[in-house]
């Protein structure tokens, strides 16, 4: 049964949204660093899995959980990912586009992706 989209189902989206612009956005000193196994970015890896699973768990609880949704969300949160980058590069000082936390962003949200196609009846409890 597929119920109305409204911004409210969003809520949950909205919030991280803005808490990921708030700690893209602090302008902290940061040096580029190639690893992709250290701390930082395996809360990129986690913040965009994080992220990408809010929508879908939203497109599951209204019906609409498809291929096409869970794809476009991922285009989506991948994209917003990167724009994060460019803005930092852009508009803070002693701050880097770094292509290390875009891989890391990107594999977040694929993860995400393959774990909740594979589990999705799993994750029932979050959108039932």
């Amino acid at each position: 049964m597929q119920k109305k989209l409204t911004i409210w189902d969003f809520k949950w989206v909205i919030l991280w949204t803005l808490i990921l612009l708030i700690l893209s956005s602090s302008s902290g000193i940061q040096l580029p660093d190639v690893s992709l196994f250290e701390p930082d970015k395996l809360a990129h890896f986690g913040v965009y899995g994080i992220y990408v699973f809010l929508f879908f768990i939203v497109f599951a609880k209204v019906g609409l959980d498809n291929w096409k949704t869970r794809i476009g969300a991922s285009i989506w949160c991948s994209f917003y990912g990167f724009l994060m980058e460019v803005m930092q590069y852009q508009f803070f000082p002693n701050r880097y586009f770094e292509i290390p936390d875009n891989v890391a962003n990107i594999s977040g949200v694929l993860f995400t992706l393959i774990i909740f196609s594979i589990f999705k009846n799993r994750f029932s409890k979050f959108y039932e």
